[in-house]
């Protein structure tokens, strides 16, 4: 009897160090994968705004709640369609290439393994280091599954599956230990992973005993792909409504006809003034043209800049009319004082052929006389899930059409901006499966002049872009 009691201890307490153990795989071994994720995404949104593949429509092999069979339904992918449309071509490539430069510079102290999909990657792990597998390229399928064979080694492991979303959040989808006393050959095969579209995945392997050492072989596998949608159709999950007039915080009120919301915090060079001369204006460089509505005459020369976010497209809006324009503008023009949101522009309307030419800017740029010094700057950052919505909110620094750095909501980490000059775009997106959700963008510009990198400065600059 006394023995018994003395074996079913042992068993419980040995139970209790590996659900420990368990435990600490749960709670911190996703964080090598984040880091990488979010400079991936970075470049993702990059990517895909320059061959205008966000958000696109596409078919999806999914599983509805409560069914077990996969159906296919009609969505929106962030990124897979950039590389499931034919006419869509180099994003791959690009992604593979963000990911060397990363490797070179960013990533040197994580030394991230590209994890390769329907292949076999093996290798050793030596304790006390720790292999970090992170995908190069956002999922194209809504499920992946992942398998991973002990081949040799006597050190206990740690094994964490971790997915990461564009918008900076994290799950640890699945964690294990394999004790040193599995066999050779033992496999660990957790169930599917589940809403991975557009995610990234990462996996990482730590050793943790005193045997030093696991060989292993690894495999993931993707689910079915999403397939192109050939011609829009009804979306059974709503898109994330275009920045207008109405869902655009921008600085002013009233201009040219068309009445405005007041941005709710100050920005850095946000206010918008009329007459007097303005740095980076010309009257001589064309810079967009567009189409013209019917009523577009009416403007008197000038219009009003919507949005740069899709740079070097932008958003115009013209007299009195009650919807926005596109317009391409070259990227070399105003370089050194960039166009953003509030501005207003003039313009030279073509009525024969129905066209609209920026031939300089008529007010807005007074930011540009200002500068700052170098520095790690933030702006609005926030993230909040209910049960009725996810809100989002990200602060993206852009020169011309690239970003630089991007203010996540996972870490809220300051971005460190070199001498320069910037448009600072923070996109707050709410997403509602019962309604239309809604994109709400704050635009305003940063220049930064000096040969020093500077620490604190507090309160150097108002919200939302502040230094820390």
């Amino acid at each position: 009897m006394k023995s018994m009691l003395i074996r079913t201890i042992v068993t419980i307490v040995s139970f209790v160090f590996v659900f420990l153990q368990a435990s600490v795989a749960n709670a911190a071994d996703c964080d090598r994968g984040a880091r990488v994720a979010a400079d991936l995404f970075r470049a993702a949104d990059g990517h895909a705004r320059e061959r205008n593949c966000v958000d696109r429509p596409v078919h999806i092999q999914r599983r509805r709640p409560g069914r077990s069979a996969v159906e296919r339904i009609l969505g929106r992918a962030r990124y897979a369609g950039c590389n499931v449309y034919k006419t869509i071509g180099g994003f791959s490539a690009a992604m593979h290439a963000s990911w060397n430069e990363f490797a070179d510079d960013n990533w040197a102290t994580i030394g991230p393994r590209k994890l390769e999909f329907d292949t076999l990657q093996s290798g050793t792990v030596v304790n006390p280091t720790r292999r970090t597998f992170v995908s190069a390229i956002p999922l194209e399928s809504d499920y992946a599954k992942i398998t991973l064979t002990k081949r040799g080694g006597r050190s206990t492991t740690q094994i964490a599956v971790c997915s990461h979303g564009p918008d900076g959040d994290t799950r640890v989808e699945h964690s294990t230990i394999i004790t040193g006393d599995r066999p050779d050959g033992y496999q660990w095969s957790p169930p599917e992973l589940e809403g991975m579209l557009d995610r990234l995945i990462s996996i990482q392997i730590q050793p943790t005993s005193a045997a030093r050492q696991l060989g292993y072989v690894l495999q993931v596998n993707k689910g079915p792909l999403v397939e192109p949608v050939e011609e829009e159709q009804p979306s059974s999950s709503p898109p994330a409504e275009e920045p207008s007039a109405d869902n655009i915080s921008l600085p002013g009120g009233p201009t040219q006809g068309v009445q405005l919301p007041t941005s709710p915090v100050s920005l850095p060079g946000s206010e918008s003034s009329s007459g007097g001369p303005t740095p980076g204006a010309s009257d001589s460089v064309p810079a967009a043209t567009g189409s013209v509505p019917a009523d577009a005459s009416a403007a008197a020369g000038q219009c009003l800049v919507t949005t740069t976010r899709r740079f070097p497209e932008i958003k115009l809006r013209c007299g009195l009319s009650v919807r926005d324009e596109s317009a391409r503008i070259s990227e070399d023009f105003l370089a050194d004082c960039p166009l953003i949101a509030g501005d207003t522009v003039n313009v030279e309307i073509d009525e024969q052929q129905r066209e609209i030419r920026i031939t300089g800017r008529a007010s807005g740029s007074e930011w540009c006389s200002t500068s700052y010094p170098p520095g790690y700057y933030t702006g609005p950052c926030f993230s909040e899930r209910t049960d009725a919505s996810t809100t989002r909110t990200l602060t993206y620094f852009y020169q011309g059409r690239k970003i630089i750095e991007t203010v996540t909501p996972q870490t809220c980490d300051p971005a460190r901006l070199e001498p320069g000059t910037y448009r600072v775009i923070t996109e707050t997106r709410v997403n509602n499966p019962d309604q239309r959700s809604k994109l709400e963008i704050q635009e305003a510009g940063l220049r930064l002049e000096g040969d020093e990198m500077i620490g604190d400065v507090t309160g150097l600059l108002s919200e939302p872009i502040t230094q820390k």
